[in-house]
């Protein structure tokens, strides 16, 4: 008995040039594989879906293959419960608040779950028949949570709108994953060349110009650089993140954790052995925003937040559900 599982990425045609390379390069037949789940970043009704970032589209009629499609962050939500249930095992980060306390256990409660990365996930889990079932989600596409009081945020927020989104008001995305933190790069650094502000050195120009992957380049550079548009890049992006993060926790009732995973948060936290030390450029923009809430301070300022280090979450939440028959046919 065989079972596959998948976390889906960008490319043309998913059976040609992922399916049937990955059975080749297995030891898998077609005929070997009882059930198989693909985790694609995209909504779905479990047998299709058009992936959101991507000219992607899946349906499981054509793999011959008894399948199931779920959201990619319903599969990090898997991982995540069944780490709590201890049939996985996780790298997990606490995060402390602003007070230096940790938050407080709620268990079987419900729980958040947000990812910023390519694009912005949202998941959560509740508790219910002896385990905890995610419920899917498009939230990464809820209004961008800018701060009214503060004008370069809405001035940030009309940018994004008149030049991405035609007028209309930004989502989550456009600033919380890769792309989004470029675009906010490329406005704050138009901004600074009309005003006359520019100031970053020779060292920081070269460095960025020589490398591919621009979001990660920034990320890096605000920690050489913080009083630039590098750092000021990165301050907004966590400051939005916290407030994002508080808004799940609120609207699930979150008590039992916020879960934070994606790439971009895990890759800003260094962590050295024997200790965890957290880059406070990261920590305090994005725990402000998340303490300093506009309701419910007296039970979310307790809610433990915890950073998921490990990147396969999502396949171990994909491969928990192809290997217990009873939820994958739950979800077929």
């Amino acid at each position: 008995m065989a079972h596959c599982f998948f976390d889906g990425q960008i490319t043309t045609n998913f059976k040609t040039q992922v399916l049937e390379d990955v059975l080749n390069k297995s030891s898998f037949r077609p005929q070997d594989i009882t059930r198989m789940v693909l985790a694609a970043a995209g909504p779905t009704d479990g047998k299709t879906c058009q992936m959101t970032n991507a000219r992607f589209f899946l349906d499981t009629s054509q793999y011959g293959i008894k399948s199931v499609i779920i959201n990619d962050f319903e599969g990090v939500s898997e991982g995540i419960g069944s780490h709590i249930l201890r049939f996985q095992e996780l790298k997990l980060l606490l995060l402390p608040h602003l007070d230096g306390s940790y938050g407080d256990a709620f268990p079987l409660g419900n729980i958040g779950i947000l990812g910023a990365g390519t694009g912005l996930g949202e998941g959560r889990l509740f508790f219910s028949n002896n385990r905890y079932k995610p419920k899917a989600s498009e939230g990464g596409h809820k209004f961008l949570p800018t701060d009214s009081t503060k004008p370069e945020e809405i001035e940030i927020a009309r940018y994004l709108s008149s030049r991405y989104y035609g007028g209309r008001i930004p989502h989550s995305e456009s600033v919380l994953s890769g792309r989004g933190t470029e675009h906010v790069f490329d406005y704050l650094l138009a901004r600074s060349i009309a005003r006359g502000e520019f100031n970053l050195p020779n060292s920081a120009i070269e460095e960025f110009e020589g490398t591919k992957d621009k979001p990660e380049a920034i990320s890096r550079l605000a920690k050489k650089y913080p009083d630039t548009i590098f750092g000021k890049t990165e301050d907004f992006f966590y400051r939005v993140y916290g407030r994002a993060s508080h808004d799940l926790v609120v609207h699930e009732n979150a008590r039992d954790g916020l879960y934070i995973a994606g790439g971009i948060m895990r890759k800003n936290i260094e962590i050295n052995p024997g200790s965890a030390i957290i880059d406070k450029r990261v920590l305090r923009p994005f725990m402000e925003e998340f303490d300093n809430g506009p309701s419910h301070r007296d039970w979310v300022n307790k809610t433990r937040v915890y950073v998921v280090m490990d990147k396969e979450v999502g396949l171990k939440g994909a491969k928990y559900v192809a290997s217990n028959p009873e939820v994958f046919n739950e979800k077929l």
